[in-house]
């Protein structure tokens, strides 16, 4: 299953129009503000989900405005479950916006610290974001997205590659922070140009991890529904067929 997710976050550099469908979601990226790009940008980061879980290589292409726009506000609705960690680390950067004055002046270490707790519960929440999306497009029913219960259970069944997607994410976003805090607002156009293309590898991944990871069911074992007669009695039946009539010893005739 590694080499597959490997091979899953990386296909969609593999696309032949690659440099135009990133150029897209950079473009959704950086206009999010206005909603609007942003829901289009969730409805074929959804696309994409489907179309790495179908079996197909590289991206699907940026077509049909209107069914992306109907799934990207469905979807959209995933998010909710990143809210908590969008907060925590919109308060961590409150230094940066602030030229260093603010709530956190002069305690770097704990800004880091809060953005560290950032990104672990966006982490957690991003699990049940993807988890949520996938029931749904699996099923059709956007109640899906907050069937918590199930949620949970379809993480815990696919722990191990999950982890690994998260792990991924975690260590971008970890160095994207530590640059945007070095480097200031060159860091925050590297993680603007970065994020897109960290979503549709996310997105890939999910698509190959909740489908092509799923178990072939075991087969059944065949049931016998008429009950065979015991070994020992169907042989004696046969020795019992082929078995020459006896005949009375007062009726074999013997010389004189």
């Amino acid at each position: 299953m590694k080499a597959d997710l490997i091979d899953a976050v990386s296909s969609p550099q593999s696309d032949p129009n690659f440099g135009k469908k990133y150029g897209i979601a950079l473009a959704c990226t950086v206009a999010s503000c206005l909603i609007v790009p942003a829901i289009f940008l969730a409805g074929y980061l959804a696309q994409t989900v489907k179309h790495a879980g179908s079996g197909k290589k590289g991206l699907p292409e940026w077509k049909a405005p209107s069914e992306l726009l109907v799934q990207g506000g469905i979807c959209i609705l995933a998010c909710l479950y990143l809210l908590p960690g969008a907060i925590l680390w919109a308060f961590a950067y409150l230094p940066l916006l602030n030229g260093g004055e603010g709530f956190f002046s002069g305690s770097a270490l704990l800004s880091r610290f809060i953005t560290f707790g950032a990104i672990v519960i966006g982490l957690a929440g991003l699990a049940f974001s993807l988890s949520g999306i996938h029931s749904y497009l699996s099923s059709g029913k956007i109640s899906e997205i907050f069937n918590v219960s199930q949620l949970m259970k379809k993480i815990a069944d696919h722990s191990t590659p999950l982890g690994m997607l998260l792990t991924l994410v975690g260590v971008v976003a970890a160095a994207l922070s530590v640059a945007s805090m070095i480097f200031g607002w060159l860091g925050v156009l590297l993680t603007l140009l970065v994020s897109p293309l960290l979503s549709l590898a996310v997105a890939t991944g999910t698509g190959v991890i909740f489908e092509s990871s799923q178990e072939t069911p075991p087969v059944e074992a065949l049931v016998v529904t008429t009950e065979a007669p015991p070994l020992l009695e169907q042989a004696q039946d046969e020795i019992s067929k082929t078995e020459e009539p006896t005949v009375d010893e007062e009726d074999v005739w013997k010389p004189t």
